[in-house]
């Protein structure tokens, strides 16, 4: 299924879209933006979906970018680290060194534990604050706040239901 995808979308890139029109418009940092991540886990949670006969739909980073405040490179390169992380499954197609299409396929069990860790609104807020202080925002060191802030939240819970 994976080989057909990729197929049509090299045909749909080279020949009705050009590569040169995706990523071009002016260079973007590489840096790790936690709010940018967290973004694109609730977007592709609230909307990648599964159809009746369970053909994956995906989402593009074009999707992404015209739905989050981030520029294209930035959404692209959270994606890549995403992917890397092993937190969703994302598919690309590259020409050279330039990305032509890059897909996110699903989130995947580890995705989700870290949404839910990250969803509320106000543990992000004491996670940032921390990561701030802390001066660091990687992906394990996020979780690892998470657990910490979300712990006596849920102690508190047990002791008053």
């Amino acid at each position: 299924m994976r080989i057909i995808v990729f197929f049509l979308l090299l045909l749909y890139t080279l020949f009705i879209r050009l590569p040169s029109e995706i990523f071009m418009k002016g260079a973007s940092s590489m840096k790790f933006n936690p709010d940018c991540m967290r973004d694109i886990l609730l977007y592709l949670e609230e909307n990648l979906t599964l159809s009746p006969d369970l053909e994956i739909q995906f989402i593009s980073v074009q999707d992404l970018s015209k739905n989050l405040p981030y520029p294209i490179q930035e959404i692209a390169n959270m994606v890549l680290v995403l992917d890397d992380a092993e937190f969703i499954d994302a598919s690309r197609f590259d020409a050279g060194n330039q990305i032509c299409e890059l897909l996110v396929l699903r989130i995947t069990y580890s995705g989700y534990q870290l949404i839910e860790s990250i969803r509320p609104q106000p543990v992000w807020k004491k996670i940032k604050s921390i990561g701030q202080n802390i001066g660091s925002f990687s992906t394990s060191v996020i979780l690892q706040i998470a657990s910490g802030v979300l712990t006596p939240m849920v102690n508190a819970f047990l002791k008053n239901p």
